[in-house]
């Protein structure tokens, strides 16, 4: 799991200030267009959001030359100032070492991947090398991310909505705070995805959704097993190739119950009426659904909480602090879920208003000092109105992506 990225100047950029977007204030920007694609910021009720959203249409080259053109600038900074001057300079990374594992990860890529950076590379200025750094440079290790999902009586029987954190070592991604983007996939065949992730993360798919409206989502499952196995599927390549050709929750269930993975994680996915969580790893597959006595809540931090007899578990440390305060941060948003504050009442807003809660509040989010972890960004869906909301707790507040004016 790794990530980064940079910037340029494009010639025959198209400037249009058109916004589209509810009557909240919140919407999107539109910022520059080429060859059928399109580049927008967020916007919110004080103005110019902090989030940009590309719009991609064609082959797997032409969407990849669409995002070179259109983000050049911003990846060539990206390069400049983080692989370069952060990481190589400031941190003191070997650059050949740099490269070898870059090329490596590179080689390992999805065909769709390879041709996508390739058509990158091709209108960015930025040679294959490059852009292969950027998409290799998240080199901290994710130290945790949870999610929680209501539906049913959770939401009065409203829209099931999703509420996910992305959690990594404290400070560790501030450099990259300015590089937050949606990247929606329209390719000829298959369905649409679109990627919330950092700019440049070609290859390290962390949370998706397709224009079907099922959703996925990736959190660290190490603590439950330490076994890898690169021979057997790529968790994040899974993310996207599963959200491109499945349609139906029975069709994401049986691609995921189709083999193991090559290390372990938690695979949280939801559509519009029914979540659960997958816990897979080298030992194969364990469809984990909500309990009977809490029908509509599925919650899952860093661990496998149940898994079959015979696979091999790793047992969790006592120490709260030791196993990244997983099981704390599930309880509590399983007690927040039932309380008489959020029960029947869970909505995109009041998810929100849950997230936001930090573990010493009684929620599962890692405030932003005093535990080695913190929450670096948070995701509210909601699948049926195919909406996102974003923010980075330190940076900035929730802002708001429509996706279905972006999916074809």
């Amino acid at each position: 799991m790794k990530k980064i990225l940079t910037i340029l100047f494009v010639t025959a950029l198209t400037l249009v200030f058109t916004s589209c977007g509810g009557g909240d204030g919140y919407g999107l920007k539109e910022l520059a267009s080429y060859d059928g694609a399109t580049l927008y910021t967020t916007t919110t009720p004080e103005g110019t959001g902090n989030i940009k959203v590309i719009k991609l249409v064609g082959s797997f080259s032409e969407m990849g030359q669409q995002y070179g053109h259109l983000l050049k600038s911003y990846l060539e900074t990206y390069y400049n100032e983080i692989v370069i001057d952060y990481l190589i300079g400031e941190k003191g990374i070997s650059y050949d070492d740099f490269v070898q594992n870059a090329e490596a990860s590179y080689a390992n890529a999805i065909a769709e991947t390879k041709e996508f950076m390739q058509g990158v590379a091709e209108t960015s200025e930025l040679t294959l090398t490059q852009l292969q750094l950027i998409n290799e440079s998240m080199l901290v290790a994710i130290a945790g991310c949870s999610a929680v999902a209501a539906w049913g009586d959770y939401t009065g029987g409203g829209p099931l909505v999703v509420g996910r954190n992305w959690d990594m070592n404290t400070g560790s991604l501030d450099k990259i705070k300015d590089y937050m983007m949606v990247t929606v996939y329209n390719p000829p065949t298959g369905n649409s995805v679109a990627d919330i992730n950092y700019m440049g993360q070609f290859q390290y798919f962390q949370t998706g959704m397709n224009n079907k409206g099922l959703w996925v989502d990736m959190q660290n499952g190490s603590l439950s097993s330490t076994l890898t196995d690169d021979s057997l599927k790529d968790p994040n390549a899974a993310i996207f190739e599963f959200l491109r050709n499945s349609s139906t929750m029975d069709e994401l269930n049986a691609s995921f119950m189709a083999g193991p993975a090559s290390a372990s994680f938690i695979m949280t996915v939801a559509d519009d009426s029914v979540a659960y969580s997958y816990f897979w790893c080298t030992q194969g597959t364990y469809k984990f659904t909500e309990s009977e006595d809490q029908l509509g809540l599925i919650s899952t931090a860093n661990n496998f909480v149940e898994y079959p007899d015979d696979w091999t578990i790793n047992a969790l440390p006592a120490d709260p602090a030791a196993q990244t305060y997983t099981e704390l941060r599930r309880n509590n948003w399983i007690a927040l879920a039932n309380s008489s504050k959020y029960k029947g009442l869970l909505t995109d807003e009041t998810m929100k208003s849950m997230l936001e809660l930090t573990i010493e509040n009684g929620g599962g989010s890692f405030p932003s000092s005093g535990y080695d972890a913190e929450t670096v960004y948070q995701i509210v869906a909601v699948p049926e109105n195919l909406r996102l909301w974003i923010q980075l707790p330190k940076y900035f507040k929730w802002q708001k992506v429509d996706l279905r004016e972006l999916f074809k």
